[in-house]
């Protein structure tokens, strides 16, 4: 009893301090503020004995980057606090796995992850289901349900993949056996086949089928066979019900609007009859969405199904519904996932903010790797057939489409240098789609690049994808190494490389007598025999990121009696093509292939590095199949491909398009471009001709009917262009001539429309000065020197007549001598004696009547008329105040008919139309003014009437003066 009270007072505190340091791990995590991702939704269930794998999803890029951000993982036991270590023969950690090596019913529980990066804390939970077997059955108690169909050949897959590729990841192998009930499945068994490690397939299903099926895995982990099994309870059933299939998502990149709502559809088709046990899910960080409720910003419809007849099947949608779209739901995956009986189908989209950007798709060209060799995938957007990078500046980001993450520089892993993107040591784990987002300025491209990453067949050596290469049986023939494209990129960089190559898994030496090496890419077997069929691997080392790397390239060779030399390019041949916008296009591509046989060549068309495949006319534009005939004078192989285009249009043109033939021997190809016709000159010169020659007649018919109104507006609104002639020493605008009281032609008429209109239109209205004989005469001064100093002071002359003002019946003697006249006119009691010209002072006879003029009449007239027709220094203007009969105007002196033909008569009588109206006028304003009445000015009075704008047309302008309106009312005498 005292050692034991003494041992129990020994134990108890140690065994306390063992219980507090175990409560202070989790609790150390909950300080550490660690990003909680709960409990993952898929339980492990193993059994006693077997292994079991615990596996966290903390370390994918959705979480964080963890190929840039260094991290630790550690485990814990969340039953006993306790941190997982590594325990021989019972627990392996492997970073992100925990292994059970042989699993017993203490070790069920749940189990913590701690991911911590220098910033950042993460955390997740497991948890681990150990069940005993049921007495007197083989197999697991936990059953996974798979389906079965009656009557044709269906497929049984072990659920066991997920271990095997961790296996594969660690170059661990491992194998699969599979039991039905308590009894092995032979693989020699006609009645079953066994595929991909993974799954089983029965060839005919029948009833007896049904039964549980158990998978066993086994393989060496920490230096012992191990295993661990799956055990699957197969119905048959009536029904078929095939492989989902996943419609929408396709694997595509999403643009969307951040603030804005977003919906996208999981689409699935299963093909068969009945009803299928598919359920549709939606999951983002490998975390099911799992709401239905649209209060949540994120949430998921309920699942809705439709049957279809042709072809026979299901349609399941399952709807992902955001009420708002934030930054953080961008660059992320969202996965639909099918789960079903036969497989788990999936299909995902890469969410990204609106970018403008033109996108080029995916690029045709795989690029194949293996584990451990160097890939490079490159992008064809730096191509002057895209945009002038040359002189626009630009940028390039690479992404990672199945994680939504930028591709930056990693160690030993990423090398991101402009346009190209090297894996400088590829794992499976790299193999996917990678986009190229190019930025310029003003302009955003995009284009996608496919990396395939395969397993080496395990006893072959050289890559399981091989390119097919042909040799010619008997003569010297090369066998082409595929690596230029890495060879050029280095070249660019600076870098050297060199080439080895191998025969199967043997090295071809330099020194050989059967080989010879050209080029780095070239390999001359000298004489090509048929021991020469077999596989070549070519080797391209070099030193990047200041590591030894190397990629390698498989040539299947096979050896053939038949000769085929480089195909050659007869059309297109480098040129440029015009044709017509809307119009239909067609461009052969022609080759010729020398040589014996029929050769394994192949005629595409590209544009802008991307293959026309099309071959139906319901396309705009597509090709036609590939021709071929056979030539035996120079002997060859003639093949032929068309390029269609049903309508050109405008994006169709300034672009190459480029036929290539693909063969062994080489990749020679020709192009041309296309280039819009040279315009028809002829028609739109001609149309502008005429246009112009009819704007030009139009113009001159407008000007010519409204040519008065053009002038006096211009005049109106640009009077600055004009000078001013209050500056030119004259006092008068106008000296008015009219027949003087007394004088034959004389009237009332005249001497109101001089003394009276005249000045209230012309003076009053349009602010011109006039000088009126009878007017502004000073008393006592000679006519003559009347006449001609006030001449002299004004700028115009209007010589206001009617039709008897040069035309008297009175008798006068008239002498002619030489070329001079003497007239004598008696006016009052003092006869006048005149000596004029022939040309200005003529009198005429007619019938024995003799026309004579007043004195001031006619030395006015003929002042005026000198003055403008010899002199050229004053304009007369005439105004014609009655209509004039053709005998009337025959009788007018010669001076006053030669100025009427060569500038007109301002015409009065005209506005009346006839001299009784204007007579009639004439009355309807004397009575007016006797009756001492005001009223509104005729419109015979207006300065805007076709006469007074005659009038002001041939008047000097009133350059640099306020322009009165056209519509201003008479101030009233």
């Amino acid at each position: 009893m005292g050692l034991s009270s003494s041992l129990e007072n020994l134990l108890l505190p140690l065994w306390i301090s063992w219980i507090c340091a175990g409560l202070a791990a989790p609790e150390l995590v909950h300080e550490e503020n660690c990003t909680n991702y709960e409990l993952q939704f898929e339980r492990v269930f193993s059994v006693p004995g077997d292994v079991a794998m615990l596996k966290s999803t903390l370390l994918p890029p959705d979480v964080f980057n963890f190929t840039t951000a260094p991290f630790s993982i550690t485990w814990y036991s969340k039953k006993t606090r306790q941190e997982m270590r590594n325990e021989t023969g019972q627990v392996l950690v492997l970073r992100e796995t925990l292994w059970f090596l042989n699993t017993t019913m203490d070790d069920a529980g749940e189990y913590l992850t701690v991911l911590r990066t220098p910033s950042q804390c993460y955390m997740q939970s497991t948890k681990l289901v150990v069940e005993l077997p049921v007495a007197g059955e083989c197999g697991r108690p936990q059953k996974v349900e798979q389906h079965l169909t009656e009557g044709v050949a269906d497929t049984l897959t072990c659920p066991l993949s997920d271990y095997i590729d961790k296996l594969d990841s660690y170059g661990i192998s491992s194998s699969v056996s599979w039991y039905k009930g308590c009894y092995p499945i032979l693989d020699d068994s006609g009645s079953h086949a066994f595929r991909d490690r993974t799954k089983m397939m029965i060839h005919r299903v029948k009833t007896e089928n049904y039964g549980s099926y158990t998978c066993i895995l086994t393989f060496t982990l920490d230096g012992v066979n191990r295993s661990v099994s799956e055990t699957i309870n197969a119905s048959v059933k009536d029904d078929i019900s095939l492989v989902p299939q996943v419609h929408e998502p396709e694997n595509a990149i999403i643009k969307a609007t951040k603030g804005m709502n977003f919906t996208k559809r999981c689409l699935v088709f299963v093909p068969g009859a009945g009803m299928p046990f598919v359920d549709v899910v939606w999951l983002v960080r490998n975390k099911f969405i799992r709401t239905t409720q649209p209060s949540e910003r994120i949430y998921i419809s309920e699942q809705r199904l439709w049957t279809q007849d042709d072809p026979k099947g299901v349609w399941l949608e399952r709807l992902l519904l955001f009420s708002e779209l934030r930054r953080e739901d961008f660059y992320l995956n969202y996965t639909c996932r099918a789960h079903s009986s036969r497989r788990i189908s999936y299909g995902y989209f890469t969410l990204l903010p609106t970018e403008n950007c033109t996108n080029y798709k995916l690029q045709f060209e795989r690029v194949f790797s293996i584990p451990g060799d160097v890939a490079m995938l490159n992008s064809t957007l730096l191509s002057p057939d895209v945009f002038n990078f040359t002189t626009v500046p630009f940028s390039i980001t690479w992404y990672n489409k199945k994680t939504g993450q930028e591709m930056r520089n990693e160690t030993g892993q990423v090398l991101v240098l402009r346009e190209t993107l090297w894996f400088l040591n590829t794992t499976m784990d790299d193999a996917g789609e990678y986009l190229t987002v190019l930025r310029t300025p003003s302009q955003c491209y995009m284009q996608s690049t496919k990396l395939v990453v395969e397993l080496p067949v395990a006893g072959e050596c050289g890559r399981p994808q091989k390119v097919e290469q042909h040799l010619t049986e008997g003569v010297a023939d090369t066998l082409t190494c595929p690596l230029s494209d890495y060879i050029d990129k280095l070249d660019s960089y600076g870098i050297s490389s060199s080439v080895s190559w191998y025969k199967g898994c043997d090295p071809i030496l330099d020194d050989s007598g059967s080989h010879a090496f050209r080029d780095r890419t070239k390999m001359t077997i000298y004489r090509v025999k048929t021991e020469n069929s077999d596989s070549y691997t070519c080797i391209l080392t070099f030193k990047l990121d200041g590591v030894n790397r190397s990629v390698s390239e498989t040539i299947d060779a096979s050896v053939k009696d038949g000769i085929s030399l480089v195909p050659q390019i007869h059309e297109p041949e480098n040129e440029i093509i015009k044709a017509t916008i809307g119009m239909n296009f067609t461009k052969r591509c022609l080759v010729f292939v020398p040589g014996a046989g029929m050769p394994f060549v192949d005629v595409v068309w590209l544009v802008r590095n991307k293959f026309i495949r099309t071959t139906q006319p319901s396309e705009r534009i597509y090709i036609s199949e590939q021709r071929l005939w056979t030539q035996d004078d120079r002997k060859g192989v003639w093949l032929e491909r068309l390029l269609l285009f049903s309508e050109l249009r405008g994006e169709d043109f300034y672009l190459n398009y480029t036929c290539r033939a693909h063969s062994s021997r080489g990749y020679p190809d020709g192009y041309f471009t296309l280039l819009p016709t040279d315009p028809n000159v002829i028609l739109p010169i001609g149309l502008v001709a005429v246009g112009v020659t009819v704007l030009f007649i139009i113009s001159v018919t407008i000007y010519y009917i409204f040519r008065i109104d053009i002038v006096l507006w211009f005049r109106r609104t640009f009077p600055v262009l004009y000078t001013n002639k209050d500056l030119d020493g004259r006092l008068y605008d106008a000296y008015v001539a009219c027949p003087n009281p007394g004088a034959f032609g004389f009237n009332e008429e005249v001497e109101k429309f001089a003394l009276q209109t005249l000045p209230e239109v012309l003076e009053q209205a349009c602010g011109y000065k006039l000088f009126i004989a009878g007017r502004d005469c000073l008393p006592g001064q000679a006519i003559m020197e009347s006449v001609d100093e006030n001449l002299q002071a004004s700028r115009r002359v209007l010589l206001l007549y009617t039709a008897s003002t040069f035309i008297s019946k009175r008798h006068t003697s008239s002498t002619s001598g030489n070329n001079n006249n003497i007239t004598k006119i008696s006016e009052g009691s003092e006869p006048i004696e005149s000596s004029t010209n022939e040309s200005t002072s003529n009198v005429d006879f007619d019938g024995g009547d003799k026309v004579f003029l007043d004195t001031r009449q006619q030395l006015e007239c003929m002042a005026a008329m000198s003055k403008a027709l010899l002199e050229g220094s004053i304009k007369v203007v005439l105004v014609e105040l009655e209509e004039i009969t053709p005998a009337q105007l025959a009788l007018f002196p010669e001076s006053v008919l030669h100025l009427r033909k060569k500038q007109g008569a301002v015409c009065w009588w005209k506005a009346f139309r006839t001299t009784q109206r204007w007579r009639t006028s004439w009355s309807r304003r004397e009575d007016e003014e006797k009756g001492g009445k005001d009223s509104k000015m005729s419109p015979s009075l207006s300065p805007s009437s076709r006469f007074w704008k005659e009038i002001r047309y041939h008047m000097p302008v009133r350059g640099k003066r306020v322009i009165y309106p056209e519509k201003t009312a008479l101030l009233h005498l």
